[in-house]
């Protein structure tokens, strides 16, 4: 994820407003990351209360809190038009009191996360905390199908506990102010902890095909394929490229390349280890190696290729011979290069014959305009040893 990656708070609001500001307060001060944004997926009646209470012209807390903690919240963007309400074909909904209205925020849910994690270069901080138990439910289950890496989700906790369930408290205050509780007894706001729980989810959205991503399907065929993916999904043996003996061991299988194969191997093993967790694995062309032109390998990826020769043992004079070759051809053509593919290719398919995922190990050719070349096996699936 880039460095100046925007940061996105999405927040399930009901009849209590106040976890919106607990969260940012937990996000933006205690945690310090920079949301820029707020967007909170509410009933009307709780809409209503977000106006009231958070965004206020006068009064409201939300901009309260942007005085309070200028640094830390000055420039984050909430208004009326943030916070999106579910609608019943005609009016917004004033609650959830049936199955049809279950399901019709359930697609509101998802139409937002679509949207918001569908931008490489935002990172979505999703909140539980408000709502009714359906709609966070409903949070976790789209967050599996559609949260990448980078997007998390939260639950808060106050402290003490009787901060939470008080009217007038929203954030910790930035000096010492008393409430009182019904009971007669006080609590200072600023010396409320507020406890970001960040709550660990399985992460799907590679499994799902790039025309289910493009085309934004409904949950229903989002949670179809996703239980074909798996359903129909092998184990895939782990590979190891083992550099000293230039081998690759492959679920008990060992296959061993001459140098320059092996290296080539090793570059495109390592490109499928890094692809960012923002792109699908089944996104290919945005992360395998397309040659420079038409003629000729990438002249950083020979780079490459050298810098792995140079790294194995007793293949010195091998090195000098491809080197030389380099020199003679201004580079490694196309044509040298798919002569490798092949040979490294036909030796994976002797020794995986009667593997049901040989297909991933092979160095795979795809695109319509320009072919771009690369290993289909999931990254993490990948080691390289030492």
């Amino acid at each position: 994820m880039p460095s100046d990656a925007r940061h996105l708070l999405i927040a399930l609001l009901g009849r209590t407003p106040q976890v919106l500001t607990e969260t940012l307060y937990a996000l933006c001060v205690d945690a310090g990351i920079p949301i820029s944004e707020v967007w909170a997926i509410s009933t009307q009646e709780g809409m209503k209360a977000a106006l009231d209470k958070l965004l206020d012209p006068r009064l409201g807390r939300f901009y309260q809190m942007q005085k309070d903690y200028p640094a830390q919240c000055g420039r984050v963007r909430f208004s009326a038009e943030q916070i999106l309400v579910a609608h019943d074909g005609l009016l917004p909904l004033a609650d959830i009191r049936s199955h049809q209205d279950s399901e019709t925020f359930l697609e509101l849910i998802l139409r937002v996360l679509w949207e918001k994690t569908n931008d490489p270069n935002t990172a979505v901080h999703c909140s539980l905390a408000g709502g009714r138990k359906t709609m966070s439910t409903y949070m976790a289950l789209v967050m599996q199908m559609l949260g990448r890496e980078q997007d998390k989700l939260y639950h808060v906790l106050l402290t003490p506990a009787e901060a939470e369930h008080h009217a007038e408290f929203y954030y910790p205050a930035p000096v010492s102010q008393s409430l009182r509780l019904t009971d007669g007894r006080e609590f200072d706001s600023a010396k409320v902890k507020v406890e970001l729980v960040e709550i660990p989810y399985v992460r799907l959205r590679e499994r799902l095909p790039v025309e289910v991503l493009e085309r934004r399907a409904s949950f229903a065929e989002l949670l179809q394929w996703t239980q074909a993916e798996i359903a129909a999904l092998p184990r895939a043996p782990v590979l190891q490229l083992i550099p000293k003996r230039r081998l690759l061991r492959i679920g008990g299988r060992e296959i061993e390349l001459p140098p320059i194969e092996f290296c080539l191997y090793w570059h495109f093993a390592e490109r499928s280890q890094r692809r960012p967790p923002s792109i699908p694995r089944e996104a290919y062309e945005q992360y395998f190696e397309k040659p420079e032109g038409s003629a000729f390998f990438r002249s950083a990826s020979v780079k490459d290729l050298l810098a792995k020769y140079r790294a194995l043992d007793g293949a010195a004079g091998m090195l000098k011979r491809f080197e030389d070759s380099l020199q003679r051809d201004k580079g490694l053509t196309l044509e040298r290069l798919l002569q490798y593919i092949s040979k490294i290719n036909r030796k994976l398919d002797i020794a995986l014959a009667s593997v049901e995922t040989a297909e991933l190990y092979r160095i795979s050719a795809v695109g319509r305009y320009g072919k771009c070349y690369g290993l289909k096996l999931d990254g993490r699936l990948i080691r390289v040893e030492e």
